[in-house]
């Protein structure tokens, strides 16, 4: 077993300022266990805050010109083709599409399967998330675009877990 390798830390509710402290304290625990950090955050929100790649939100994607690293991985959230192809364009790394399915009851723009094999033709790897749970990997495994999906545990830590 391989375990994690990557982590993507995401807290859009932090001030910079807390958003960075924790995220020095993560990589310090990323670094002793051989797991890559990306930064779910604008570069220029963490130009100072030691990192292995980051994660653009698809607002953020849509506003860039270049690719904001050269040497680091580089990642976005994804919600339609427009986007996809924007990620592609900038050279990025990879693209999470989401929601495949519905996370919300309420919701009703999932992109569905269908929508997510649909997107052959972009050159990155497009992992699918969003309401998806361990029942969906054979679906998963029997879409087109089987030779980049992943399936992956999401843990929800506390802050007090995080500092134990």
């Amino acid at each position: 077993m391989r375990g994690i390798q990557l982590l993507q830390f995401r807290a859009h509710d932090r001030t910079d300022t807390e958003y960075n402290q924790l995220a020095r304290q993560l990589f310090a625990r990323c670094e002793q266990h051989g797991v890559r950090l990306v930064l779910n955050r604008a570069p220029d929100r963490v130009i100072n805050v030691p990192h292995h790649g980051l994660h653009l939100t698809s607002h953020l994607l849509m506003t860039l010109t270049e690719r904001p690293s050269a040497t680091e991985l580089i990642g976005a959230s994804c919600h339609d083709a427009a986007q996809l192809a924007q990620a592609e364009r900038l050279g990025l790394d990879y693209a999470l599409l989401s929601p495949v399915k519905n996370c919300q009851p309420s919701r009703r723009d999932a992109a569905g399967w269908a929508r997510f094999c649909g997107v052959g033709g972009i050159a990155l790897p497009v992992y699918a998330l969003g309401g998806l749970r361990q029942a969906d990997l054979p679906t998963a495994r029997d879409t087109e675009r089987t030779e980049s999906l992943e399936y992956a545990d999401f843990l929800e830590i506390a802050d007090d877990d995080f500092n134990a």
